[in-house]
């Protein structure tokens, strides 16, 4: 089980403090060719070809984002017109999109640098167990369950949509007691920026969980035997590959079509890492929490600074750590 490092009801002064390291942990925000701040994670010169997200005004249209989107060879955009955030991704040289800002000047919020991603590597396991339930006779639930009463209501959740974007959900495992379906495929396309593909909710193909990662993420969260709330319904986000990796970019992606047309109530679960804050993500994940949507996310199982991984920097999500029982930590 984990407890909460940080969250959106946190102290000011803790969000402050992540949202401060996180701008001073992106480089290259002042462009000298343009007034529009651009984020790198790279150091490659200007004409190698790189990833970007752009994040356009509030008042962009679908129409003109398809404008900018054949600008790129590989170009995807958003769905405003459907209340998604204004933005458009794609593979450019640095001085191709110099120019593309230029042509469209005060269009353009900011521009962020895509990275790779990773899942939230698992923890070796501790004694916790071991010393919480000492002197008990028998023990049906897992000690995590127990030590936040979880145990004693079990189908908490009932009625409650938990999108979990991982490498997708084995959705027959029988701990889902047919409460697990296929939401929407990003990351099987294998290419950047990736194709959404709204899967059938009882397709076993579609979001399929090769890795294993996401399986087990969301049993954590609603698995019959080992869920804290076993009564919710779960959703596969492919947004990793098989390998258990994948561009900021399909968990955006994901992230926006959970906005415009998941299910409520909703809760958006991510245990992805990377060692850079994305401002992109998190001006998604601020669009989800002011719809009224809970974004749990993983600190990163580093035993680093949360503020320094994304999207656990993310102030307005809530952000979840190891925790060790009666230990305290893990």
């Amino acid at each position: 089980m984990g407890a909460i490092s940080r969250t959106g009801w946190a102290s000011a002064p803790a969000a402050l403090i992540c949202t401060v390291v996180a701008l001073l942990g992106v480089s290259d925000a002042r462009n000298p060719t343009s007034d529009v701040p651009i984020y790198t994670t790279s150091d490659v010169d200007v004409g190698t070809e790189r990833h970007w997200t752009l994040v356009l005004e509030d008042d962009a249209t679908d129409e003109e984002l398809g404008g900018i989107r054949q600008e790129f060879n590989n170009g995807q955009h958003s769905h405003p017109g459907r209340g998604q955030m204004p933005f458009v991704v794609g593979s450019m040289t640095r001085n191709s999109l110099n120019a593309l800002l230029a042509r469209h000047k005060g269009r353009v919020k900011f521009v962020q640098e895509d990275q790779f991603s990773k899942r939230v590597p698992d923890m070796e396991t501790v004694n916790s167990e071991d010393a919480y339930s000492e002197g008990r006779a028998s023990r049906t639930y897992p000690w995590g369950i127990q030590y936040v009463g979880a145990n004693v209501v079990r189908r908490r959740g009932a009625g409650v949509h938990v999108y979990v974007l991982d490498t997708g959900i084995r959705i027959t495992h029988n701990e889902f007691g047919g409460r697990a379906f296929a939401g929407v495929d990003v990351a099987s396309s294998g290419e950047y920026p990736g194709t959404l593909t709204e899967c059938a909710p009882l397709s076993t193909t579609c979001s399929a969980d090769v890795h294993g990662h996401g399986s087990h993420c969301a049993g954590t969260v609603g698995a019959s035997t080992y869920g804290v709330a076993n009564g919710a319904t779960l959703w596969a986000m492919k947004v990793l590959n098989d390998a258990g990796s994948g561009w900021t970019t399909w968990s955006i992606l994901a992230e926006q079509w959970i906005l415009s047309s998941g299910n409520r109530p909703a809760v958006v679960s991510i245990s992805i890492q990377a060692n850079y804050n994305d401002l992109a993500e998190q001006t998604s994940i601020d669009n989800l929490v002011a719809d009224g949507v809970t974004v749990v996310v993983a600190a990163g199982n580093s035993n680093q600074d949360a503020c320094s991984w994304n999207p656990a920097w993310i102030p307005s999500a809530m952000t979840v750590a190891a925790f060790g029982g009666t230990s305290g930590t893990s």
